[in-house]
């Protein structure tokens, strides 16, 4: 009896103890925060459907995806650019381009590197140990550089704009003036090595002199050009020419006031290299500058006369 009475009171304190354990745990401590309940977002209204705008009058396409109507795109050297702001038919166009092509005013300025070779030049010395005259050939070299000027009448002959191919053809015809002041080591006798009475050796011994050489030339050449029209009112594309230039040439030696050594040379001929861009229009007839690069051979075809190669680069209008 005793013993049930011990065990009932265990039983009623062990409930108490876990009724105060309860309470406790659900009574908030003071120095934890207390995390509000969570709550849903609010909810946002979907925005309208934007309303179609109207299509263009016509079934044109929308300015914004579409490309321009009137700009051409960029090829060769050439950025792209705005064509004429006025669109022509093709029969005005076609007549446009007979108008811009054809017989047309060309001129050139234009600036160059020149280079200079009269071979087996002969000159003489006294041989200081024999003093005997010995004679020797050496190549003479020079270089330098100069401007120039052309001015003449070139032909042009473009297809129709309608046409698949692209091809230009031309010919040209005109006269030109070029000054170069060219600094060159002409052959002036030998050094020779030793003393008076035993020479050793030789070697060819040089003097430093200027040259002023003033040339006027013909020119009669054709041209063929590769490229396309970028629009119906431009083409582009590049221009090969090879021309025949007969030159009449002159030497003046820098610090003296007579020419020296003159000549006709027949011989000369000219290849250049066009990067062209004609645009051809109701407003637009004028000749167009187009860029060109050029090589000029004057060959030695007679004992007054060197040779003479210039490479250089022009700024053309046709």
């Amino acid at each position: 009896m005793k013993a049930m009475r011990v065990a009932n009171a265990l039983r009623l304190t062990l409930g108490l103890l876990g009724a105060a354990a309860s309470a406790r745990a659900q009574t908030p401590d003071p120095e934890v925060p207390v995390e509000p309940p969570a709550t849903e977002p609010p909810v946002v209204p979907e925005d309208p459907l934007p309303s179609p705008e109207t299509a263009p009058a016509g079934g044109a396409p929308a300015s914004g995806g579409a490309e321009r109507s009137g700009v051409e795109a960029g090829g060769y050297l050439a950025p792209g650019r705005p064509a004429l702001r006025d669109e022509l038919d093709p029969s005005t166009q076609k007549e446009a381009w007979t108008r811009r092509t054809g017989a047309l005013v060309s001129y050139e300025v234009r600036a160059f590197v020149t280079g200079l070779l009269v071979p087996n030049v002969v000159f003489s010395d006294v041989n200081p140990a024999t003093e005997e005259v010995e004679t020797g050939r050496a190549d003479q070299l020079g270089i330098g550089g100069g401007l120039g000027f052309r001015a003449g009448m070139m032909y042009v002959s473009l297809p129709n704009p309608a046409s698949a191919g692209g091809v230009l053809t031309g010919f040209r015809v005109g006269l030109g003036l070029d000054g170069s002041v060219l600094y060159s080591k002409p052959p002036h006798g030998f050094t020779y090595r030793g003393d008076s009475e035993n020479v050793t050796g030789r070697a060819v011994d040089r003097v430093d002199k200027a040259y002023f050489y003033p040339t006027a030339s013909a020119q009669l050449g054709f041209h063929v050009g590769f490229g396309k029209y970028r629009t119906p009112s431009i083409w582009r594309g590049m221009v090969l020419g090879l021309a025949y230039s007969p030159a009449y040439v002159l030497s003046l030696e820098i610090g003296k006031t007579e020419f020296e050594d003159h000549g006709f040379n027949y011989g000369g001929f000219e290849a250049t290299l066009d990067v062209v861009s004609i645009e051809a229009g109701l407003d637009n007839l004028k000749p167009e500058m187009q860029i060109r690069l050029f090589a000029l051979v004057l060959p030695k075809v007679s004992d007054d006369l060197p040779w003479l190669v210039s490479l250089g680069v022009g700024a053309v209008w046709y």
